[in-house]
């Protein structure tokens, strides 16, 4: 008996070892899909992603403490990374916890994560010129890190709440060097 629940449970790791394997690289064909500007590619690819997600929510569901094992963890970050990346690129706007239906952990470790694309998007728009659509990255960046404040995050959160912070003293560096240019 013990052995057939040990079994099971293994197999149903493995299957989310793997799911997550693949929703990490769906999120990342869709983001640098957006960042070379290919919107239908990235378009394209969403509805796969969010297949995964779901897969791999339903695989987890009723299967004990599987919820907190890191490949799963991983996948939901990488998603909300991803699909944060893609409804900014598409509306301006960051979806809430609730429309990702993903855990407040989840939610804010993966727009941590965003943080990073979004500078890489902010240098990208400083270099054709688009600074004030770069002012209002760091102004969201700014408006985040001080939401993270807030919550006051520990352990692995709080490495990705520093490594926000990183993000936006270098998009911080980015307006001021332009600034700076102007005179």
């Amino acid at each position: 008996m013990m052995k057939r629940d040990l079994d099971k449970t293994n197999e149903v790791s493995e299957t989310l070892y793997r799911d997550s394997r693949d929703l990490v690289g769906l999120t990342k064909k869709i983001i640098f899909a957006l960042h070379r500007g290919d919107k239908g590619e990235a378009e394209r690819l969403t509805p796969d992603m969010e297949k995964l997600k779901k897969k791999m929510q339903a695989t987890v569901k009723g299967n004990g403490n599987l919820r907190y094992h890191m490949s799963y963890a991983i996948g939901m970050q990488e998603y909300v990374e991803a699909a944060g990346y893609v409804s900014f690129v598409k509306h301006k706007r960051i979806p809430t916890k609730k429309q990702l239906g993903v855990s407040s952990e989840e939610y804010l470790s993966g727009l941590c994560d965003l943080t990073g694309e979004l500078v890489r998007k902010s240098v990208d728009l400083a270099i054709n010129g688009n600074i004030r659509e770069v002012e209002e990255i760091k102004e969201f960046l700014e408006e985040f890190y001080s939401l993270l404040l807030e919550v006051n995050p520990y352990g692995d959160l709080r490495k990705k709440a520093d490594q926000a912070r990183w993000n936006l003293n270098k998009l911080e560096d980015v307006v001021y060097d332009n600034k700076i240019r102007k005179r």
